[in-house]
């Protein structure tokens, strides 16, 4: 299971590079979840309890995240760098 956060989610609607990638994410057998916090904290602390990844766009966040333990699937933001 992968958590997303909310700039994937809002990346994919604004039709950013990300967008296949997620849309990839939900074909998934088991798919993402979002918090509905919609905070880049949360989005972390929910892929920390639940042990799962955490996609994201946000660079301080996966390096947050990856010094926690947590897998990043790193997507592509808006100018195709990715976290």
């Amino acid at each position: 299971m992968t958590v997303l956060d909310a700039g994937v989610v809002i990346g994919a609607l604004r039709g950013e590079p990300a967008g296949a990638e997620i849309v990839a994410l939900f074909a998934r057998s088991d798919p993402p979840r979002l918090s509905t916090a919609i905070a880049d904290c949360i989005a972390l602390a929910t892929a920390l309890d639940l042990a799962s990844a955490l996609a994201t766009t946000d660079g301080h966040l996966a390096r947050l995240a990856r010094a926690e333990g947590v897998i990043v699937e790193s997507m592509p933001n808006s100018i195709g760098f990715r976290a």
